[in-house]
């Protein structure tokens, strides 16, 4: 098990829907009262991509959609709401928890969650959309490139990818120094989380910039045609929506 592997099963267990998304308003102490706001980006980012692909693919099927990274459910609710049936996959088994429960919740019946890609493909078949947004950038590079092959590979004829990777988390100087110091230097991380009035133990998230000209040399051999990349602004950081069609 790698160490982000470990991070996203801590993140899981002790506050998962801040480990979705890094505002104090998602912490578990005060979750409840901005759950509405929570979930209402999902089904607007959903909606956003969805328009997407039909602006530049026109129709395609959707029987089955994975969710690469689905943490709590956000994007797979509104993809069951679109598509015949969606695989969430995720390493955290507090993470799949929590989606199992908004799912319900919310009425999004036609889900299954995984572990692990591999499990997804055994259970589902050849997909028509792999999705992730928000989640390969905080996963070690070569591990995060095995997983973009893997799902590419998932793909049905016609099928769509949708993967959402950081190419410059564009931190000012000061910044890139701390976070440098906080991935290497032992003991740092902690530190600093005690500064901060945080658990001793809270793991770090990291930011990777990914290799565009690989991902996209990727996105060819494994059979994606009509590529597309959509920048998406993360606060400081620079990444792309890389969009493909898998040849049929």
């Amino acid at each position: 098990m790698t160490g982000t592997d470990d991070a996203w099963k801590a993140w899981g267990a002790s506050d998962p829907y801040f480990g979705v998304e890094t505002n104090r308003k998602f912490r578990r102490d005060s979750f409840a009262l901005n759950k509405d706001e929570f979930f209402r980006f999902g089904q607007a980012h959903i909606a956003d991509r969805l328009r997407f692909i039909e602006r530049v693919y026109g129709g395609v099927s959707r029987g089955t959609a994975i969710d690469f990274g689905c943490g709590v459910g956000r994007l797979m609710i509104p993809l069951a709401a679109a598509y015949g049936h969606v695989a969430g996959v995720d390493i955290s088994p507090g993470m799949i928890t929590e989606a199992k429960r908004n799912c319900a919740e919310q009425g999004a019946a036609n889900v299954s969650f995984f572990s692990a890609i591999d499990e997804a493909v055994r259970a589902t078949g050849p997909v028509d959309l792999v999705n992730s947004s928000f989640v390969l950038q905080h996963i070690g590079v070569e591990q995060g490139m095995r997983a973009v092959r893997a799902l590419l590979g998932t793909l049905a004829p016609g099928g769509i990818a949708a993967l959402h990777l950081t190419f410059d988390r564009g931190y000012p100087p000061a910044k890139e120094a701390m976070y440098q110091a906080r991935r290497l230097v032992p003991g740092f991380a902690t530190a600093m989380n005690l500064l901060r009035g945080r658990p001793m133990a809270e793991p770090m998230m990291q930011m990777n910039n990914y290799p565009q000209a690989r991902l996209l040399r990727l996105y060819r051999k494994c059979g994606l045609a009509e590529i597309v990349c959509e920048p998406q602004f993360d606060r400081h950081a620079l990444g792309f929506v890389y969009y493909g069609r898998k040849a049929g």
